[in-house]
């Protein structure tokens, strides 16, 4: 008992079964059994989970289900932790902290699940440490109507000393407005002079890194955003440590959600030493998966109706907006127009007090507030059916962004989840292995609490300084992938700018994923064209520095057709100068030094 709160989990675990013996038919008992258990977790935890399904197969207790689930969904098997969840909800053994938890965790999988589980936290009583999960979650579920009484308690909690939420005065908006604006260019400020890696950037202030890490198959529109994946220092020709055979890839975040967009994983589980992952990686990839879809799908639902509105003929776009048929929704007692709850209650039959409304009148809806009408349903089936409707340009635009966004974010979740099978499927296979647990990382981990919900909040413009911060997992990731030790073969394969300035780490040398790219071509797994290819997706989604070659711009200028004695710009020959412009005008951003470990990033030029 006194190792379990004191030692490694490696040590009790040795501990434990070298004194086995000592018992009865070496058998040993119920609550040695269960930490022995909890040691397992950490030192094998596909072995742990295979014990703890034996277990509740012997005691059919409760308390060893809610075990098993916890382990389950820490190796990203949500699907195999669904139907432990649902004996445990049928037998009134979920508490309503855990029925939150486990209602974020499953609305990927079982909606209806995760809902049932939201609705039995909440009649349970959320617990106050977890009101803005359970608000978050329930807005994600589309359950904005059974929100008022968690809202009236984050009102109450706002107006006390809790420090996670607080109201906020039209006169103290200005000047936050302005700290989170600064907060933002200073964080950028040091991702583009190189001075931390993404795993250190809120995700508050510069999105999830998911988004980040996004190489899309078609160019974004507008002005081509830079994934700093790579540090200037490295030529494109930079060639791998070792032959690919003989590798044994350390992984980061980044590498994975790359790999994965390159279809390099096959390649990566091929080898035959295992890839070594951080632990913390499956609650990495998780919580990029539950950002993903929109926050609010109601809101997108209302995008949906009105779109479909505007097909059916009910609903058409304004050419104009006079102000006296104009929706708003707030108006003065001078003003001209409607506000939007005087249209409410022109339709309920309420007092509409001096409105002029009336029947079959043209109304022209701003604001957003035709969406707010289309929260219900049936309410905008009302308004279209007694007026003539139309909406302005600028919330349509609105509506359809909103709907491409949600879109991408489902497509975004799909892929992440897919992601997420992947590597628990490795775990159990073996070609996906866990690092060692850095002391630091460990100690860390017994310090979060029984309040955590999938990934830490790491928004810095919410930290309170008087309270240490918590190591995310994300950077958990990044400190174990930098302390792994060296083996043969062994490689850390990180898509950082900042991290890739650095040669090496313990022993072992750091690679991106282009060095990556050239040991499979000189193992004859990847032929030069599907290496140029690869390279052209990076580049087409902003990967910033790679450094083009003579060879890969003649790759794209040889099928470029002339016509009239002018080249023809392909799309190809667009990307290659889009991603050049791009990364020249970060020229002044390069870490440029005749001294020090960081090699100088002016060669890339």
């Amino acid at each position: 008992y006194t190792l379990h709160h004191t030692a490694s989990s490696q040590a009790v675990l040795s501990f434990i079964d070298d004194h086995a013996g000592e018992f009865p038919a070496g058998t040993l008992p119920l609550d040695l059994r269960r930490i022995r258990l909890v040691a397992l977790g950490d030192v094998d935890p596909a072995e742990a989970i295979r014990t703890s399904q034996a277990l509740i197969a012997e005691t059919n207790a409760s308390s060893d289900r809610q075990h098993l689930t916890g382990l389950l969904l820490a190796a990203g098997t949500v699907q195999t932790a669904l139907p432990v969840i649902r004996r445990l909800l049928a037998d009134g053994a979920v508490n309503a902290g855990d029925a939150i938890r486990y209602s974020v965790a499953t609305a990927g999988e079982d909606v209806a699940l995760a809902t049932a589980l939201w609705r039995h936290g909440v009649a349970a009583g959320v617990p106050e440490s977890l009101l803005l999960h359970a608000i978050t979650q329930g807005y994600r579920l589309g359950l904005d109507a059974e929100l008022g009484g968690l809202m009236q308690r984050m009102h109450m909690r706002a107006q006390s000393d809790a420090g996670d939420v607080w109201q906020v005065s039209v006169d103290d908006l200005p000047g936050m407005l302005l700290k989170r604006r600064d907060d933002v260019q200073d964080v950028q400020k040091k991702m583009l002079d190189g001075l931390i890696p993404v795993h250190l950037a809120p995700r508050g202030l510069v999105g999830s890194l998911a988004d980040l890490y996004r190489f899309d198959a078609e160019p974004r529109p507008g002005p081509q955003p830079l994934v700093l994946i790579r540090h200037g220092w490295r030529p494109v020709d930079l060639e791998a440590p070792t032959p690919w055979g003989q590798w044994q890839i350390v992984m980061d975040p980044t590498a994975l959600l790359v790999a994965d967009q390159l279809d390099l994983l096959d390649h990566v589980e091929s080898l035959a030493k295992p890839t070594l992952i951080s632990r913390s990686l499956p609650d990495v990839i998780y919580g990029l998966e539950q950002d993903a879809p929109h926050g609010q799908p109601a809101r997108v639902d209302a995008s949906r109706r009105i779109l479909a509105a505007i097909g059916g003929g009910t609903l058409a776009v304004a050419a104009d907006a006079p102000f006296d048929v104009t929706v708003v929704h707030e108006r003065g007692a001078n003003e001209l127009g409607y506000a939007v709850a005087e249209v409410e209650a022109f339709l309920t039959g309420g007092d509409v007090g001096e409105t002029r409304l009336v029947d079959g009148q043209r109304l022209v809806f701003t604001e957003g507030t035709l969406e707010s009408l289309a929260m219900t349903g049936a309410r905008l089936d009302e308004v279209l059916s007694r007026f003539r409707c139309e909406i302005a340009r600028d919330d349509l635009a609105e509506a359809s962004a909103e709907i491409r966004a949600s879109d991408a974010g489902a497509t975004l979740a799909a892929r992440l989840r897919t992601l997420r099978e992947r590597v628990a499927l490795g775990l159990t296979r073996g070609t996906f292995a866990y690092l060692p647990i850095e002391n630091a990382l460990a100690e860390d981990d017994e310090s979060e609490g029984d309040d955590d919900v999938g990934p830490a909040a790491d928004d810095a413009s919410q930290a309170d300084p008087a309270t240490p911060r918590r190591v995310t997992p994300l950077e958990a990731c990044l400190m174990s992938a930098l302390s792994s030790p060296g083996g043969e073969g062994r490689v850390v394969w990180i898509d950082d700018r900042m991290t890739s300035g650095y040669r090496r780490s313990q022993d072992n040398p750091i690679v991106t994923v282009v060095e990556v790219l050239n040991a499979l071509v000189s193992a004859g797994r990847m032929t030069a064209a599907e290496r140029f290819s690869a390279l052209m997706r990076l580049r087409r989604g902003g990967a910033a520095f790679i450094p083009m070659t003579a060879d890969e711009v003649m790759a794209s200028l040889r099928p470029a057709p002339i016509r009239g004695g002018v080249l023809q710009e392909t799309p190809d020959l667009a990307v290659l100068r889009r991603n050049l412009a791009s990364t020249v005008r970060l020229d002044r951003h390069l870490y440029v030094s005749l001294t020090g470990e960081r090699a100088s990033e002016q060669t890339f030029f």
